[in-house]
């Protein structure tokens, strides 16, 4: 099973155990087809629990959890990042994808040069971001950077991650987007000149 993280347990609501789920995206479509949710801190797993309800509730979700009738039940879970099983994600044919579809795909301008690979999806609360991982450009016989086509510059997202490239976010709004193929897993984009400057190290 692989597990997708969708938000944050922001904290407790109330003193009968119900907690507040800060959702990434802002929405949970995948509630009606995730029976169970899963938390967990530094990378370790420290439950999961089924979810007996939920609504909507500032930007995200106020969520009941079987068993849990007490503050000091949740309080364990402060903080800790909320998770899915990706099975549950799975858009079907013909409707809007999921962020975390992008991710292992390339982003490229608009002459088809690659800007990087999608390593993670982010949000700033008012825009959906790409987590784009940068290679430099490859170096010609000339000394400067040579132009490679989109689908040789990365063959898979694990590659752009060894490299040790700069990390920037990229807003996904329809000014910057022109195109996303699926068969080739690119997505082709029209970014403000400087955008790509603004990078940060992991």
């Amino acid at each position: 099973m692989q597990l997708i993280e969708v938000g944050r347990m922001k904290g407790s609501h109330g003193l009968l155990g119900a907690i507040y789920v800060e959702l990434h995206a802002g929405v949970a479509e995948w509630l009606t087809s995730a029976q169970r949710i899963y938390f967990c801190k530094n990378s370790v797993g420290i439950g999961d629990f089924v979810v007996s309800s939920a609504k909507p509730f500032k930007r995200g979700l106020l969520v009941n959890l079987e068993g849990f009738q007490s503050l000091d039940q949740t309080e364990p879970l402060r903080g800790s990042v909320v998770c899915i099983d990706k099975h549950c994600l799975n858009a079907p044919k013909g409707e809007k994808p999921y962020l975390f579809e992008f991710i292992g795909f390339t982003v490229s301008d608009l002459t088809g040069q690659s800007l990087g690979a999608v390593v993670d999806i982010s949000s700033n609360g008012a825009q959906d971001l790409l987590v784009l991982q940068r290679l430099a450009p490859p170096q010609g016989v000339d000394g400067k950077p040579e132009s490679t086509p989109t689908e040789e510059r990365f063959s898979s997202v694990k590659e752009a991650e060894n490299s040790k490239p700069t990390k920037v976010m990229i807003p996904l709004v329809p000014a910057f987007l022109r195109e996303v193929d699926w068969q080739l897993r690119v997505i082709v984009m029209d970014l403000p000149e400087g955008l790509l400057e603004l990078g940060f190290e992991d």
